[in-house]
């Protein structure tokens, strides 16, 4: 590849370092489903940053920039692109908020209503909601499912997490049913290769309307659509893994287990959900303080 031998010869970058760009390389095209520089835009690099905020360190979303940014100037540098749309962009360190996420009733509303019909598009839609709530996967987790990831009959997962971290999660019936009619109705509708050969099919579970594998940006305008459908706020894809955390751990799980189901390398990424709303607050004193009243 000339860009890492640029980095090795022309910068003269650690191994390394050489490798963390690369990478960093790798997972923003997983993730979004780009995978030509020219394609690359603004908004698509501060959305795919805001997406992993919670679960990065500030360090680690610095470095994300500059191998993007390195690499777009090098792009230029060679006359692939005319210009670099993120030159210019720098990443505003915050403190970690507390994760915005919807009441169990807003939930309830969108996945029953956020997509009705029984046509092959509001199939899928109607399964990547479910999915993404059932058990709060990252967003590039969820894209990389395929047909054999999910077991019905066990109602488990298995997912690849970063840094190749493999781990089964448990599936809620309604995801499962929810991904049973996709399956039976909406799959076969979208898949293009289904007279293919074995080793040129589609195996990915779910697929755009071009029969491609489903990718970040595809999953956004989904939620986008679906929250406008029902009137409730767009949290974004991240809000349904933000808002199983939080309803779970309301309902007294360990954090432990959370910890597991999200997939989370350390609980102190974890304890971000352990926060608590003002009206929990003023409910739990006036219930449990002896002079509340």
């Amino acid at each position: 590849m000339r860009y890492r031998r640029y980095l090795e010869a022309v910068r003269g970058l650690a191994d390394n370092t050489v490798n963390a760009y690369i990478s960093d390389l790798w997972a923003f095209s997983a993730d979004t489903g780009i995978n030509k520089v020219g394609d690359i835009t603004r908004q698509a690099v501060t959305d795919w940053m805001a997406d992993n905020d919670h679960e990065l360190s500030d360090r680690t979303q610095s470095r994300r920039l500059t191998s993007l940014k390195t690499f777009v100037a090098w792009a230029v540098d060679e006359q692939i692109i005319d210009y670099s749309p993120i030159a210019t962009m720098k990443r505003k360190v915050t403190s970690r908020k507390i994760p915005k996420y919807w009441t169990k009733s807003q939930m309830r509303r969108l996945l029953d209503h956020g997509a009705v019909g029984s046509d092959p598009i509001t199939l899928r839609d109607r399964a990547v909601l479910e999915l993404l709530y059932s058990f709060g996967p990252r967003v590039s987790e969820l894209c990389a499912l395929d047909l054999d990831t999910i077991d019905p009959e066990d109602q488990v997962a298995v997912l690849e997490g970063k840094g190749d971290r493999e781990r089964t999660v448990p599936v809620g019936v309604p995801a499962l049913h929810a991904v049973q009619a996709y399956l039976e109705h909406g799959r076969p509708h979208l898949d293009r290769t289904a007279d293919l050969p074995p080793e040129r099919r589609q195996w990915a579970l779910l697929l755009t309307g071009t029969g491609r594998r489903m990718y970040r940006q595809e999953v956004a305008r989904i939620v986008s659509y679906c929250t406008g459908r029902v009137g409730v706020p767009d949290l974004g894809p991240h809000g349904f893994r933000d808002t199983a955390a939080t309803h779970l751990l309301k309902s007294g799980a360990d954090i432990r287990y959370i910890q597991e189901l999200l997939g989370h390398a350390s609980v102190r990424t974890t304890q971000i959900y352990t926060h608590v709303a003002p009206e929990d607050l003023i409910a739990e004193y006036r219930r449990t303080h002896p002079r509340a009243s």
